[in-house]
């Protein structure tokens, strides 16, 4: 969803910038609440203001990025939200010391912005803070509290923010990595209740107590990505691939699709084009197009998936959160050159709830 909402901007070092659709609308209420405050010239200093903050933002998750290519890790992308950036790595370094330095990276840019800042025009008068003015002084003492906080906030060990990494890199020095999640997962749980609470009722911030919600819901997702990850080490594409499939032309319609499955449940389906794969079916995915379509209709003009080929022998490990996260693409199977068969992300979650209830008698 949040891909489908969002959309392109520019690139900075090869790294695609994407901005939400709901930024727009911050964009909006910042200048309505300007220009109530103090007419076109508040209204237009408070829209500078906002993309000033989130270039910092763009920064310090450049600051994440580049160090993750230093290490190889692929960037996905950065993603502007108003509630903050967030950068889509390839892979999450399960080497403590890389993912230490790629967390620290982004505060760090913050505390140089600081410093930038600070040697400017160095730590504003009492008075002034008291007596805040729509100016170009106004814009220099919110960069400098703004960058300020934003290092300070992202050291607290709310895990997945910064500091939660940093706590999780820590602990993985002496535990298991997935040991090492779970308990900074345990730590950041009621810290990031207690802050959503103080958002509300002291903040008055609705945006802080979402931020919290979604660090809250975030830590719960990476947990599950990385003990999905370890239940499943040592397995191949091959152990999770789906091998009952029929195979089909892809000139076929859906009524002659359908004729197929007239007795039994049907299954998954590969459509071939002069022994190319055109496209692949689940069976939840036929019985959608069952309910919607024609009866003459081509089956195949009714898919839009991605076809991303696997190698059986490959190790699961390294592709899984791709094929969970890429909902939208579909995985032959192949070995050497024939297609054996498909891999869905039931198949996955279903050996890996098995492997862990199996983990009692074992």
């Amino acid at each position: 969803m949040l891909r489908s909402w969002s959309f392109q901007l520019f690139r900075i070092y090869g790294i695609q910038i994407e901005l939400h659709f709901t930024f727009l609308i911050l964009l909006a209420w910042v200048a309505w609440d300007g220009w109530i405050e103090a007419g076109i010239l508040g209204g237009a200093w408070s829209l500078t203001l906002i993309i000033l903050l989130f270039i910092c933002v763009v920064f310090h998750e450049l600051g994440h990025c580049l160090v993750a290519r230093h290490y190889r890790i692929k960037i996905h992308r950065i993603l502007l939200l108003p509630i903050g950036g967030m950068a889509q790595f390839g892979e999450i370094p399960r080497n403590p010391i890389k993912e230490l330095l790629i967390t620290v990276a982004g505060p760090a840019v913050n505390f140089g912005f600081f410093g930038l800042v600070y040697a400017c025009m160095g730590w504003p008068e009492k008075e002034f803070l008291l007596s805040f003015s729509y100016d170009l002084n106004g814009l220099f003492v919110v960069l400098l509290f703004f960058n300020l906080t934003m290092g300070i906030f992202n050291l607290f060990p709310v895990f997945p923010m910064d500091g939660g990494r940093i706590l999780r890199a820590i602990l993985a020095l002496r535990f298991s990595y997935l040991t090492a999640t779970k308990i900074a997962l345990w730590i950041a749980k009621p810290l990031a209740v207690l802050g959503v609470i103080l958002a509300l009722t002291t903040l008055e911030s609705i945006l802080t107590a979402i931020l919290f919600a979604f660090i809250f819901i975030g830590g719960e997702l990476e947990y599950a990505m990385v003990r999905r990850r370890e239940t499943l080490g040592g397995l191949t594409i091959a152990d999770v691939t789906c091998r009952d499939f029929i195979v089909m032309d892809a000139n076929i319609t859906v009524q002659d699709a359908v004729s197929r499955f007239s007795i039994g449940y049907p299954r998954s389906i590969i459509l071939l084009d002069d022994g190319m794969v055109a496209a692949l079916l689940s069976p939840s995915r036929l019985k959608k197009i069952v309910k919607k379509a024609k009866a003459h209709d081509l089956l195949i003009s009714k898919t839009d998936s991605k076809i991303t080929a696997l190698q059986a022998d490959w190790p699961l490990e390294v592709f899984v959160d791709s094929i969970f996260r890429n909902i939208k693409c579909v995985y032959p199977v192949y070995q050497h050159n024939t297609i054996i068969g498909i891999v869905e992300p039931s198949n996955i979650q279903g050996i890996a709830e098995w492997k862990n209830l199996s983990r009692r008698f074992i």
